[in-house]
């Protein structure tokens, strides 16, 4: 009787402690996309290879999981049923018992061995971030009997769910600078000639005059030797040290002014006509700078300042100076500020010729003020944007002309090419005022994910008329779409 027993109780309960899986013979189409604010799971489940045993009942749950897997999404599952199974279902739904399965199916089909047949499985659901790079699982759960396990099994069938977002391509703009049809340029130079007292006569080779001359020379010879350059005027400006008589020191400016010209056309052979003359007389402007960088005490300074400033008269202004402190820092004014008062401006006005390309590239390397922003701009533009020789240029274009918005426009444009958005950020801010930086601002904001800011200054820059920035918004419209 035991024997018999045992042999019954095993007949009942194999199926239900042997292991089934059937995910393998499964075939799945699966498509996961996302539309503005939603997702939408569309599956094919392909049941033609599908042997399932005639008492199983088959559950498929497709199930959305995070990429830690710290958060997890159960959707509605699909049930297979077996013929014998389908048939304890029915009698089970025609005497109205409840709780056949779990949870409400989304589907549930019949097997029909060795017949096509498919489930097709859509679900919409809200978008929320995790998902992705989030997976699809489906999870398989097969039953012997009522309520009755025999065994569970997943299978990845997507990871990522959508791969990275949208990749915007946006546009950089470059302002190209205007053409200087023109290109006149200077050379300064402050000279502290040694004149006999009450003298204008210009003795070249006395104390330091000679090292003095030279700093014109150097310069006018360079002009007047060199193809691509034409000198057009010397402006030249004498000044005179604030001791003794005014009318005098002004007749004293303007001789050693017409002495320094003298030299220079007899020198190097320039006409008269290409002179300026100025001369200015005592140099006041001169001592009240001298006075404040001197080593003098500060109350010494700001008394001194305040004769300076505050004195109607040249005659009153200079009794109070040799009156102060007993004369004695009248004294040392004397020697060691007035000197450098006595003395000529040059200024060396010229023109450059433009530069073809191949003349530019070298140019701006070696002697870059010769150069107009808009000819560093082809130099930089003949290179591959982003590359070392394009910054370089683009930089030497900020460094030459450091109040011009194009050029700090362009070199951050470069960086962006570059992707280098902190440092196209940081040229960008110094400017972000003015209307040439803010498609390129737009940019840099954009791909440091501060979205509104850079949708911001897209519209700006569109309602100017730029044609990037409108590109650039739609692109971006794009990318916050699949966020």
């Amino acid at each position: 009787m035991k024997k018999y027993t045992f042999l019954l109780l095993l007949a009942i309960y194999l199926p239900g402690v042997s292991a089934q899986n059937y995910m393998h013979q499964l075939e799945i189409d699966r498509q996961f996309e996302k539309t503005q604010k939603e997702v939408t799971l569309d599956m094919h489940i392909h049941l033609n290879k599908l042997d399932l045993d005639s008492r199983h009942l088959l559950m498929l749950t497709p199930v959305l999981e995070s990429e830690d897997g710290s958060v997890q999404k159960e959707l509605p599952p699909m049930v297979v049923t077996g013929k014998n199974r389908t048939k304890v279902i029915s009698r089970m739904e025609a005497l109205g018992q409840g709780d056949i399965y779990r949870e409400t199916p989304y589907t549930v089909v019949a097997r029909q061995k060795k017949e096509s047949q498919q489930i097709s499985y859509n679900q919409t659901l809200p978008y929320e971030s995790w998902m992705r790079n989030g997976r699809l699982i489906l999870r398989e759960e097969v039953a012997g009997c009522v309520n009755c396990e025999l065994s569970e099994d997943q299978k990845e069938l997507m990871s990522p769910l959508l791969g990275e977002p949208y990749k915007p391509v946006y546009k950089t703009s470059f302002v190209t600078p205007e053409v200087e049809e023109i290109k006149n340029r200077d050379e300064v130079r402050e000279l502290r000639l040694t004149f006999k007292v009450n003298s204008v006569v210009l003795q070249p080779d006395i104390d330091n005059n000679r090292s003095e001359l030279e700093k014109v020379d150097s310069i006018i010879r360079a002009i007047l030797y060199d193809d691509d350059l034409t000198l057009t005027n010397l402006k030249i400006t004498g000044y005179a040290s604030p001791e003794g008589g005014t009318q005098a020191n002004l007749r004293l400016s303007e001789g050693r002014a017409r002495a320094l010209a003298d030299y220079i056309s007899a020198t190097h052979g320039i006409n008269k006509n290409q002179f300026s003359l100025f001369w200015k007389g005592e140099d006041w402007e001169g001592l009240e700078a001298a006075v404040q960088s001197s080593e003098m005490t500060e109350k010494e300074k700001e008394d001194v300042l305040d004769i300076i400033r505050n004195t109607e008269s040249d005659a009153t202004r200079k009794s109070k100076l040799q009156a102060y402190n007993g004369g004695r820092t009248y004294r040392w004014m004397l020697a060691e500020l007035y000197p450098s008062l006595r003395r000529n401006n040059c200024i060396i006005d010229f023109t450059v010729r433009q530069f073809e390309l191949e003349k530019a590239r070298e140019m701006i390397r070696t002697n870059p003020k010769l150069m107009s922003l808009n000819e560093m701009y082809i130099v930089a533009t003949s290179y591959p944007a982003g590359s070392a020789e394009s910054q370089e240029a683009f930089d030497i274009a900020v460094r030459m002309f450091p109040t011009s918005p194009a050029a700090a426009n362009n070199s951050a444009a470069d960086l962006i090419e570059k992707g280098d958005y902190r440092s196209a950020l940081s040229k960008l801010e110094l400017i972000k005022e003015q209307p040439e930086s803010w498609t390129n601002l737009g940019i840099v904001l954009a791909e440091m994910g501060r979205y509104e800011e850079a949708k911001e200054y897209f519209n700006k820059a569109s309602q100017q008329g730029s044609v990037e920035a409108r590109q650039n918004l739609v692109e971006l419209e794009k990318l916050l779409e699949d966020l």
